[in-house]
């Protein structure tokens, strides 16, 4: 039997691991490590240094889960093609896991190993705790956790062991902690008065009556009067002591606000919170995150846990593996025996320590000792049930997560065209037929790009019952696809992948097919000339198939004719006119759109050419988007009396930005930039208006550099004598200044098409209106004032 179809529902496994768990994890961009600041911000602090960068130049204050997308943001949401690992640290105090740096070099060298291993495409994201959940403050004075930021925590920590299951690598660290300068050092104060001692706070007044406060868990009080202190109730003790005369107090919970005079007193100082002393492979958490790494080590078997588990110590490392050698014998010898060895790790978790030094142990342990509170006891028995019941459900799962965490392994070494991974992949079962989210294959993924193992891979995923008619989100499949370049697979790849009539027909949304793609490719191969070897299979294909439509023929037509009896439009012409210029100038508005309700409004700014041109191909392209999508098709155009010498890029963009609003605020609107880029600004203003945009050609929109080369300006001189020579009436001036540009050889099929098409183009050149020649000109110096905004605007998501 054929292998069982798949689509994924989310980009990346990890976005399965709960309900909305990217809106509580964040993942940073491995990129941004080496600039990180040690020691390392919090998750919230590098959150909002991002919204106060973005939103303050007037963007729309949008989610953080979308803002925190921007190109240069610390965080990025998980795609198919990213590697995202986590990492396994203990924290050496309180409040920061790394307060000197120590980590930062080996976890920038762990990434690395990982990033070599596996070869991602994309980027390498990291689960790293306190840059991807709140946290409590780690200075004094930072703001604390706030209460939605606390049911956040809260969610996330929930969620942690599936993270560091449906991660692709886990990174584990285990290093010697040092001691932070001036920790644990003791301050005495003498003939002092305290005011307030408790959890959160100690209030002190000298002798001189100078208040100071000082936060838990930064300062603490070890003694008074000499006596030490074991907790807040315990000072309650102390009160009737006579060297402790006591002027007032109550007792509120575990605060004591009081007037209590004090020979002296003494406080330690912890800058990072209290030390935590535990060694690392004593403690819960980090027990707990090499179980779920042997766990995982497990699932993706012996070939793959090279590139799942990486450390600094080979002993962890050997550990993580040996532990889920253990685990993947015990599931083949049986449920039973799963469940006997999966109990045996638990119990071992059991017996290791809870140090509630975190920084969410703060107002949980005394001011004293460090000693555990109730509470905090409650939060490991929370942990026990939470992995209890984790490995309870583990062996009836086990099955069906062998098999996801098979496939992603599966899905990276198609990216990263691993042959000897994808063989002994699918010999385990992999399905080559399951979808990424985006619709692609592993058949997509190992011929998009020019390894030259492609043709070996595709035969070997072909073998293995791969489908090749199966199509991506864009509709096409694996030929209408694949990486094309004049190379030796190219012709042998596209036999493989399209060997019949109905894939080489199957249309992609663009109504575009394998067959006429390749045939494009075989007229333009050879430096822009016909490719022998491309035409000769194209030859044999017609021959092999008479059923196919002969090669060109089909795609040479006017767009206008192959749609003309699906077509079921209206049309209006001149819908708006729009003043823009005191000198009376207009853009006109041209709609196409379906009988039925409009799903989507298309904005197309046809200026880089005569509207002549665009009509036609508009005409077409509106038939097949009103029918087939629901689409009504805005083109604006030059109308009347531009007047473009006496106008602006902005106020042109103004007029382009009334036509929009003129779109009802509950329908999707698209921009489609077909003017040089000129209105790539109008991205940034609607932001949060548009449902998506495509900027066509906008080879106008250049570096600084380029803009002061000789080369930019000849061709605006150039330019510059086109409405020149149209004023002294010469009608061949248009052809005289843009011959040398033209080039048609990439869309004629022969030498005398080249010619005809010239011809033709040169015939709508001199028909060109003034405004277009106007247009011409004058975009040049707006093309350069609009670079110079560009330069000015924040990345977009």
């Amino acid at each position: 039997a054929a292998p069982a179809r798949g689509r994924s529902k989310v980009g990346h496994p990890v976005e399965a691991v709960a309900p909305g768990v990217l809106e509580d994890v964040r993942f940073v961009n491995t990129a941004h490590l080496p600039a990180m600041p040690i020691p390392w911000p919090r998750c919230q602090d590098l959150q909002r240094e991002l919204l106060a960068n973005t939103c303050g130049q007037g963007r729309p204050n949008r989610p953080p889960r979308f803002s925190e997308e921007l190109e240069g943001g610390a965080f990025k949401l998980p795609q198919m093609v990213d590697l995202v690992v986590a990492l396994s640290h203990a924290w050496p105090y309180q409040t920061h896991p790394d307060p000197l740096g120590r980590k930062h070099p080996l976890l920038q060298k762990l990434v690395q190993e990982a990033e070599d291993a596996n070869r991602p495409q994309g980027s390498t994201l990291m689960f790293l705790d306190f840059l991807s959940v709140t946290q409590q403050p780690f200075i004094e004075g930072q703001v604390p956790r706030l209460p939605d930021e606390q049911a956040s925590f809260t969610r996330a920590l929930q969620a942690m062991p599936r993270v560091y299951l449906n991660v692709d690598a886990v990174l584990h660290i285990d290093i010697a902690f040092s001691e932070v300068p001036g920790d644990e050092a003791v301050t005495e104060l003498e003939d002092a008065e305290i005011e307030q001692i408790g959890e959160e706070k100690i209030r002190i007044r000298n002798k001189e009556g100078a208040v100071t406060t000082h936060s838990m868990p930064f300062s603490s009080v070890v003694r008074l009067n000499g006596k030490a202190v074991a907790s807040t109730t315990s000072v309650g003790h102390l009160f009737s002591d006579a060297d402790c005369p006591q002027i007032s107090s109550t007792l509120t919970g575990n605060t004591v606000n009081s007037q209590m005079s004090v020979r002296s007193v003494a406080l330690k100082s912890t800058p990072f919170g209290r030390r935590n002393k535990l060694p690392p492979g004593q403690r819960v958490w980090i027990f707990l995150e090499r179980f779920i790494s042997m766990i995982k080590v497990a699932m993706v078997g012996e070939s793959e846990a090279k590139r799942v588990v990486f450390s600094n110590s080979e002993a962890v490392r050997e550990q993580v593996l040996g532990g889920g050698r253990r685990l993947r014998t015990a599931a083949l010898e049986g449920k039973q025996r799963l469940t006997n060895v999966l109990q045996e790790f638990y119990q071992t978790l059991s017996e290791k320590q809870f140090s509630a030094t975190s920084s969410d142990a703060i107002r949980r342990q005394s001011i004293g000792t460090g000693m555990f509170t109730a509470q905090a006891n409650s939060e490991l028995e929370e942990i026990k049930s939470t992995m209890a019941k984790f490995v309870a459900e583990l062996p009836a799962r086990w099955a069906k997560e062998v098999t996801a965490q098979r496939q992603r392994s599966l899905e990276l070494a198609a990216h990263r065209c691993d042959g000897e991974a994808i063989k002994e992949l699918l010999e385990a079962r992999a399905n080559p037929c399951c979808q990424d989210l985006n619709g692609a294959t592993c058949l997509h993924h190992v011929t998009k790009n020019f390894s030259p193992q492609r043709l070996d891979l595709a035969r070997l995923l072909i073998e293995k019952r791969a489908d090749v008619r199966l199509k991506d989100s864009f509709g096409n499949c694996a030929a209408n696809s694949f990486g094309l370049r004049m190379q030796d697979d190219t012709i042998a790849l596209f036999e493989l992948l399209a060997p019949n009539p109905s894939v080489l027909q199957l249309e992609n949304v663009a109504g575009v097919t394998p067959l006429v793609r390749f045939h494009a490719y075989a007229l333009t191969a050879n430096k822009n000339r016909p490719y022998a070897d491309a035409m000769e299979l194209l030859s044999r294909l017609c021959a092999s198939f008479p059923e196919l439509p002969p090669p060109g023929q089909d795609d040479a037509e006017p767009l206008a004719r192959h749609f003309e009896q699906r077509a079921q439009r209206r049309r209006g012409a001149d819908v708006h006119r729009l003043e823009h210029s005191p000198a009376g100038g207009a853009i006109s508005v041209t709609t196409w759109q379906p009988l039925g309700r409009v799903a989507v409004n298309l904005f197309f700014l046809a200026f880089d050419m005569p509207w002549s041109v665009f009509e036609e191909a508009l005409e077409a392209l509106a038939q097949r988007l009103c029918v087939r999508h629901g689409a009504k098709l805005w083109a604006l155009r030059s109308g009347g009396k531009a007047d473009y010498p006496n106008s602006t890029v902005q106020r042109w963009r103004a007029s382009v930005s009334a036509a929009m609003e003129s779109v009802p605020e509950e329908e999707t609107l698209i921009l489609i930039d077909c003017a040089y880029g000129l209105a790539a600004p109008l991205l940034w203003e609607k932001e949060s208006r548009l449902g998506g945009a495509l900027v066509l050609n906008p080879f106008m929109l250049w570096t600084r550099d380029l803009w002061l080369s000789p080369l930019a300006k000849e061709l605006k001189t150039i330019k510059g004598r086109a409405p020149k020579l149209f004023n002294k009436n010469d009608p061949e001036a248009p052809v005289k200044v843009t011959q040398h540009l033209l080039n048609m050889r990439g869309f004629a099929n022969t030498e005398e098409d080249m010619i005809t098409m010239e011809e033709r183009y040169k015939a709508v050149l001199r028909g060109a209106d003034r405004d277009f020649w106007e247009f011409e000109v004058v975009h040049w110096d707006w093309s350069e004032d609009v670079n110079g905004e560009l330069e000015r605007l924040p990345p977009l998501s």
